[in-house]
């Protein structure tokens, strides 16, 4: 993700932190949506630490990928709805 960022930020010419931003929001959403997962345990300080968080969720219930999407398509609606409409 490092080398994403740096190619991305020379390409155009500053640093481009919505890469960054949106790495590490997913990295912190990860970290509650993993519970008691056999194939995607967090290791957030991996290398460094073989620490693991267990979840609180698992996002394979329908009900956190409804309130998943209902948020996305929330924050979508509003941030190119502002923009469209000009306020």
């Amino acid at each position: 993700m490092i080398l994403f960022f740096l190619v991305v930020s020379i390409i155009f010419s500053q640093i481009y932190w919505p890469i960054l931003l949106g790495w590490g929001i997913h990295l912190i959403l990860d970290i509650f949506t993993h519970k008691d997962s056999i194939y995607f345990k967090q290791k957030p300080f991996y290398p460094i630490s073989n620490y693991r968080v267990k979840g609180y969720v698992w996002h394979g219930q329908w009900k956190f990928a409804l309130t998943n999407w209902a948020i996305i398509i929330i924050v979508y609606i509003l941030f190119y709805g502002i923009r469209i409409l000009g306020f």
